[in-house]
């Protein structure tokens, strides 16, 4: 099957969050702050829930893409002027920032800052993250993705 994207509902937060975990297991920047292996796939599920929910989905940039198993995809993406998290989202997803980093909590934040600082101020569609299910990789996911959300913006004449 094809895989087909489409916005994500609020329904899809908890397997969309499971998709995203498995997909930024590996990564290697939260292999270095979710260090514990064990626990990892766990507090990536959380911090994928608390992030949709709290700041990605209400902008109207997550879509998902499903195949045959379910969502083997998604990208979050945020709205031109939209991409910087508001006071009332931060204090928001402080449980859940604070249940997957615990301790490492302000590392966490302060990488999040750097990448505020440098961020480009003119308007465009932010990707905050895309991922695919390692199981489905190599099978069109990312790329329906991409060219749901940057044939959009062709149409709107607005960067990415």
């Amino acid at each position: 099957m094809t895989p087909q994207a489409r916005p994500a509902r609020r329904a899809d937060v908890r397997e969309l969050s499971r998709t995203m975990a498995r997909a930024f297991y590996d990564d290697p920047f939260m292999s270095w702050l979710l260090s514990n292996d064990n626990a990892r796939t766990a507090r990536l599920t959380r911090l994928f829930a608390t992030i949709v929910r709290h700041q990605h989905l209400a902008g109207g940039g997550v879509e998902v893409a499903r195949g045959a198993a379910g969502i083997g995809g998604a990208a979050l993406w945020d709205p031109p002027d939209r991409w910087r998290e508001s006071r009332r989202q931060q204090l928001a997803m402080t449980p859940g920032f604070l249940r997957v980093f615990g301790f490492r909590t302000a590392k966490a934040r302060a990488a999040l800052d750097v990448m505020m600082r440098v961020h480009p101020e003119e308007p465009h569609w932010y990707l905050a993250a895309i991922g695919s299910d390692p199981t489905v990789r190599g099978q069109g996911f990312g790329q329906v993705l991409m060219r749901s959300r940057l044939d959009r913006c062709d149409a709107e004449h607005c960067p990415a």
